[in-house]
């Protein structure tokens, strides 16, 4: 969603001529598991097809999607050296984190050649520690993600049930029998909290499976507990629209765009501490993060914040309007592409 923005932002551009190759084979699930004759035969085609490119367009900067694990890696590294072969200056989009736990050595030696002669796009300064071994001279610009606006929703804050959002793909590392437990654990007389669990299933975890652990671990909660499965559209957005808090006690993310989200919407965020999560959620601000991950942490948080939903609410809203809407970041990347090239057509 983030590369097609930016596409997007080059192709509307007057001062900016641009050509764009898909790196990634797959389109869809079916596709993530062609054979690998397949894929390689792609490769070798987008590679053919992104030399003929730099001898016809000469450009100033060629803007990358950064892979920095698996084979991805070691297409990105052969196209930074065909883009400084051809005078190009490369700006690599890094949207993951986990760079800290690489045990290469030789891979390390790669990457700080990499990142020292490119311009390197962070998502949040929050990462650069884990980018910290790999960094020499090379520039490093934090450019936020965005969502689109939604527009202000107005709430009844004075309701006797709390609804609690929960989105993710089923996936048991972002947390969602965790939300599932820590729901289990909001006790607040004279109040009914239900939980919203949307997402679509994964090989991990499907929603008959999800059920089934809740029948037979909280068979009393499962009237307050509603599995709804994917949810795309306006479907999406009448999930944002009716909720109260989102949780996501995530252990494996970067800087989610569903958090965005649900700050877009007016919502309050109780969350993990992974990635740039602490950077997007202050506490007692805009939600609250979880230093433990702990099911009966997330629980006292999410009390904490139902006794003043008007006030979290409107914070949320504020931090999406101040950080991460579309005009910020189209305004960021055009900054970038236009001011950060060297001399050069761009």
């Amino acid at each position: 969603m983030v590369n097609q923005r930016v596409c997007d932002i080059a192709e509307r551009s007057s001062e900016l001529k641009n050509t764009i190759y898909r790196l990634n084979y797959a389109q869809n699930f079916e596709q993530m598991h062609a054979p690998a004759r397949i894929k390689l035969a792609y490769t070798i085609r987008l590679l053919m097809a992104v030399i003929a490119g730099f001898f016809k367009n000469k450009p100033a900067i060629t803007y990358l999607a950064f892979s920095p694990f698996g084979a991805g890696f070691y297409r990105d590294l052969f196209l930074v050296g065909l883009a400084l072969t051809f005078r190009s200056k490369p700006c690599l989009h890094l949207h993951g984190a986990g760079l800290s736990k690489n045990s290469s050595a030789i891979k390390a030696l790669l990457l700080k050649w990499m990142l020292s002669k490119s311009t390197l796009i962070v998502i949040s300064e929050s990462l650069l520690e884990d980018l910290s071994p790999y960094l020499g001279k090379g520039t490093v610009v934090t450019v936020n993600n965005c969502v689109d606006d939604p527009g202000a929703v107005v709430r009844d804050q004075n309701k006797d049930v709390i609804r609690v959002l929960y989105l993710a793909n089923l996936d048991e590392r972002k947390g969602v029998k965790i939300a599932i437990e820590a729901f289990s654990r909001l006790i607040v007389p004279g109040k009914r909290f239900e939980l919203f669990v949307a997402g679509s299933d994964t090989a991990r975890l499907s929603r008959k499976n999800l059920q089934s652990f809740i029948d037979e671990k909280y068979p009393q909660l499962t009237s307050c507990i509603f599995l709804l499965g994917p949810v795309y559209g306006e479907e999406k957005a009448s999930f944002f629209q009716s909720g109260d808090l989102f949780l996501y006690p995530s252990q494996h993310d970067a800087a989610p765009l569903v958090v965005l989200e649900a700050l877009s919407y007016g919502l309050p965020v109780i969350c993990s501490n992974q990635g740039a999560l602490p950077d997007m959620i202050q506490d007692g601000v805009n939600g609250y993060v979880s230093k433990s991950n702990n099911p009966s942490e997330y629980a006292e948080l999410m009390l904490i914040c139902q006794t003043d939903l008007d006030t979290l609410s409107k914070r949320a809203r504020e931090t999406y309007l101040s950080k991460y809407t579309p005009d910020i970041f189209e305004q960021k990347i055009l900054d970038l592409f236009l001011n950060g090239a060297p001399n050069g057509p761009h």
